[in-house]
């Protein structure tokens, strides 16, 4: 008669599939699909994500990570724990999240802007043929919102002091980039801490309070 040691050791399972084996009540559901499309609400703003092709994760204490790609080839990352939260399914519902942040926060409407002048450069990155913009733009108020090529959007005071600052950039030092006319479409923009040196930025930003 063939006993529960003799089963084990003919390789149908061993002691360490037995105490291995994950309990299924905490392992964290699969909650979305690849090609799924979500929302992410940053502050004010709703960035459109796809769920990419790749296997979800076990991430902490049961949790489940799925990596997100956005249209321009930016990736992310969702969680379980974050669904109704800040990553939504539901367009409806994340607008309305995005609403009530606008309508208890300082925000500067990215509608609400309008360009005096803007002077803006741009230069294809050798590295990966990508065109790089930047520029600066007079808003009125003694306020110059400005891209540099490497930075967020931001908000600063409108002076000589930080035109000098945007045309100190090492990019103008290597090609140069060429001028020319350009109307960008403007963000919405959030104040920042005092101690970052912006008045307001765009939602990226880790430096907006």
């Amino acid at each position: 008669m063939m006993s529960a040691f003799d089963y084990i050791c003919d390789g149908q399972i061993s002691m360490f599939d037995i105490v291995c084996q994950p309990d299924e009540q905490k392992i964290p559901p699969i909650l979305l699909n690849v090609g799924q499309v979500i929302y992410r609400v940053r502050r004010g703003d709703i960035i459109k994500y796809n769920v990419y092709d790749e296997k979800s994760w076990l991430c902490g204490d049961g949790d489940r990570g799925y990596r997100l790609k956005i249209k321009d080839g930016c990736y992310g990352v969702a969680l379980n724990s974050r669904l109704s939260v800040d990553i939504f399914t539901e367009y409806k519902v994340a607008l309305e999240v995005a609403e009530a942040y606008i309508n208890s926060h300082e925000v500067i409407l990215g509608e609400n802007i309008k360009a005096d002048e803007v002077i803006a450069y741009r230069y294809i990155r050798e590295c990966d043929n990508r065109e790089l913009k930047a520029f600066y733009a007079r808003i009125g108020n003694g306020l110059l919102y400005v891209k540099e090529f490497m930075t967020y959007e931001h908000i600063v005071e409108d002076n000589a002091k930080n035109i000098k600052k945007f045309m100190e950039q090492q990019e103008f030092k290597y090609g140069p980039p060429e001028q020319f006319e350009y109307m960008p479409k403007f963000k919405n923009m959030y104040p920042c801490r005092k101690d970052v040196g912006w008045l307001y930025a765009e939602s990226s930003y880790s430096g907006c309070i």
